[in-house]
């Protein structure tokens, strides 16, 4: 006989016959009395037999749970088992059900054993003591480097804490954000595993209604006004040192390893100080060949590895790079926070790259402290490059200028003319405020010039008339017909023999026209400029070394490029005569690719120059005040970090971080519109047409930088040619001792 606990611990009841004996599966619905086959008869006398042994339901399941008794125990066990639980959840849906059944105080009582039971679950998750929350919950400033804002690390943090340590908290803020998309909400009721968590939190709730009648936003809103308002009339009437902001010049930069895969291909003593200087020496008496000072083929394709840069932060220095003396300054901060002293700097090559005005100033004090006998005051130590960025601006901006033209004459044909029948706002370069969009613009005129240069070929071998408007979908045609109208068009208008005849036409005395002339050159010089970005662009250090040798040239015989025309061929000569190893290293670190990625380099201004613009937004919009101190010790050091935190800010709010490369496209309608301009006014001086107006003829850069390289080098006084020997790096001593140290020929072609 079976003993059920009731109230009375002590007393026992008996249980009636039929139930006592243990029922069969085969022979269960044959003994089940005929008043008992239905669902309600069965409950009804369960019900009554329960009553007779001072029993009620709750009791019975309560005791039923609770007892410890083996059988009741072995009764149960598959309540709480993975295999009983679809069963067991069926259970408490229904009481759910009949809870909220009884009107509004049931779903209370029902919402609070629901909220008591969500604070145990979230007491209980995660990580109890507080080393095992470090790293998960909370992460010490000691530890955080720069890949911990990276997204693959990121993402593994927010795996673990979804998946392992609070994945409650996860599922229900993750159940309450569904809630409110409209798909979610349709088939909500279908979804497994939130309906206990709905009623939870009211989003009703946790807005504040707005009364139209209590005009309490127009109040809200007039107060916002007049805080606003009165903030910016306030005034410092006692200024003092704290309460007053002064601008201050500062510098900064970046230490950029070079690519270990790089080094490892080179020998290292092509990259010690010693070896830099031998090879400096050894070019100071150099005989150039003439047979060998225009290379006749193009150079090797040596494209740089993408990789992802190892670079690192300097901090900033309240030094001005624009004086010798502020240069000094510089390189002394860089020497502290490399916990090197001046002679241990000084016994090793370092290589710098800057902006021109760097550059100059560099040189100018390398000039100030000579004769030195002090080998951490000559400088001698240091190897310059002028940044490959400033290199493109500040050239792209002096051919533009070139070839701009007037644009307050509608019949001059420069690149201002071409611009404003692109639909680009025609605006003289001066001002140096954004050189991507000039550069941009540069190809723009020099891809439809061409075109033109096409579609003014005969008819019979382009296939069409004179067309003043293209049709969205293109002819298309095959390899030879392609290449023929290439070769015609060179013919045409660039070979050699095409260029002397329009030069010749520019130059006569009779009725001169120079249209054809001045179009073709500039197409050559913009041809370099867009040459020179592609190269960039695609890593490609052959052909921008090529574009930086005839730039050389054009520099000396071009307006307001009168320092470059010194230094860069200075910086080229200086490239060409180091030796091999350190040659490779040097050429292979001029142009980075922050993303990794092939196609996206730029040059290692340029990524300062987003950095410099990164540090000022994350300071300006800090809202933590104006503290220089905190502007070099903290900022400017994880810039990048900041940087990278910023980013992800944006997309864990919920914006995508989209990369994207902007191309230059023209569209049919700009080309359109250049067409009717062209079919006008005849840039190309082909039509018998009469104009009034005659352009002036543009001078041959190229051309008048070889005439004054020719005459220098023949005159007697050769200062002007001898100051792009790189050799005058070097002071007097170094000089005549690396020069008697060196084994090299009288004569070699550079």
């Amino acid at each position: 006989m079976e003993v059920l606990e009731n109230s009375d611990p002590t007393s026992t009841v008996p249980l009636p016959a039929q139930l006592e004996e243990p029922l069969d599966n085969n022979s269960c619905l044959n003994s089940i009395p005929a008043h008992l086959r239905l669902e309600h008869q069965k409950i009804l006398h369960i019900w009554r037999v329960m009553k007779s042994l001072h029993l009620n339901p709750k009791k019975f399941i309560m005791a039923f749970l609770s007892n410890n008794h083996v059988e009741v125990k072995t009764r149960r066990a598959m309540w709480g088992s993975p295999d009983g639980w679809t069963s067991t959840r069926e259970l408490l849906d229904k009481i759910h059900e009949l809870v909220h059944n009884n009107g509004k105080e049931g779903k209370e009582n029902w919402n609070n054993y629901i909220l008591d039971e969500a604070k145990l679950c979230l007491a209980s998750d995660g990580p109890s003591s507080h080393a095992r929350r470090e790293g998960v919950t909370w992460f010490s400033a000691n530890s955080i480097g720069p890949t911990f804002f990276s997204a693959e690390s990121r993402l593994s943090r927010d795996e673990h804490l979804m998946n392992v340590e609070m994945p409650f908290l996860y599922q229900l803020i993750k159940s309450k954000v569904s809630s409110n998309s409209p798909e979610d909400f349709e088939d909500k009721q279908s979804k497994e595993g939130t309906s206990d968590l709905r009623g939870l939190i009211d989003l009703e709730d946790n807005t504040l209604p707005y009364d139209s009648t209590s005009k309490e936003g127009s109040r809200v809103e007039r107060r916002g006004h007049s805080v606003s308002l009165g903030a910016c009339s306030m005034t410092v009437h006692t200024k003092t040192i704290e309460t007053t902001s002064r601008s201050f010049h500062g510098t900064w930069g970046y230490l950029h390893s070079a690519d270990p895969q790089l080094l490892a291909q080179v020998n290292d003593t092509d990259l010690s100080l010693d070896s830099y200087k031998k090879s400096i020496a050894g070019y100071a008496d150099k005989i150039i060949k003439d047979h060998k000072t225009v290379p006749q083929h193009p150079p090797p394709i040596d494209p740089i590895r993408p990789h992802v840069p190892d670079i690192t932060m300097l901090k900033m220095m309240i030094a001005s790079d624009n004086s010798s003396e502020g240069i000094g300054e510089v390189l002394t901060g860089i020497t502290n926070q490399t916990n090197e002293t001046p002679i241990e700097a000084a016994g090793h090559l370092q290589v710098m790259e800057g902006d021109l005005g760097t550059y100059c100033n560099l040189e100018s004090l390398r000039a100030l402290r000579r004769p030195t006998t002090h080998p951490d005051e000559s400088l001698g130590n240091i190897f310059m490059l002028l940044g490959a960025s400033h290199i493109l601006w500040n050239i792209a901006q002096a051919i533009f200028l070139l070839h701009f033209g007037d644009s307050s004459n509608c019949e001059d044909l420069g690149a201002w003319h071409t611009m404003e029948s692109l639909g680009i706002a025609a605006d003289r370069p001066i001002t140096k405020k954004d050189f991507t969009l000039m550069v941009s613009n540069m190809q723009r005129v020099h891809e439809v010039t061409i075109l033109h240069c096409i579609l003014d070929l005969p008819s019979d071998l382009i296939g069409q008339t004179q067309a003043q408007n293209l049709d969205e979908e293109l002819p298309l045609w095959d390899d030879s017909r392609a290449q023929t109208v290439i070769d015609q068009c060179y013919e045409r208008l660039f070979s050699p023999k095409a260029r002397r005849a329009a030069e010749k036409e520019a130059t006569k005395k009779d009725s001169p026209n120079p249209k054809l002339a001045n179009s073709l050159l500039r197409l050559h010089d913009f041809a370099t400029v867009i040459e020179a970005d592609r190269a960039m662009k695609a890593g490609d250090i052959g052909r921008l070394l090529n574009m930086w040798r005839m730039w050389s040239v054009m520099a000396q015989g071009i307006k307001g490029l009168n320092k470059y025309a010194i230094h860069l061929p200075n910086v080229n000569l200086a490239n060409r005569c180091t030796a091999p190893g350190l040659q490779k290293v040097l050429q292979h670190s001029m142009l980075i690719t922050p993303s990794g990625r092939a196609g996206h380099f730029v040059g290692k201004d340029f990524f300062l120059e987003v950095q410099n613009c990164w540090l000022k937004y994350v300071y300006n919009n800090s809202g933590i005040g104006t503290n220089i101190r905190r502007l070099m010790d903290v900022f400017s050091l994880n810039i990048s970090m900041l940087r990278e935190l910023v980013r992800d800010m944006a997309g864990l709010s919920g914006n995508n971080y989209v990369q994207q490369s902007h191309k230059c496209r023209l569209t049919t309608a700009s080309i359109n519109s250049f067409l009717k301009m062209a079919n006008q006014y005849d840039p190309f001086g082909t039509s018998k047409k009469q104009y009034n107006f005659t352009p002036p003829a543009i001078i041959d850069i190229y051309k008048k930088g070889m005439v004054f390289i020719k005459e220098n080098s023949k005159s007697v006084n050769k200062d002007k040619i001898n100051r792009f020997n790189p050799a005058h790096n070097l002071s007097f001593e170094e000089l005549q001792l690396n020069h008697h140290d060196s084994e090299t020929e009288d004569e070699e072609g550079i």
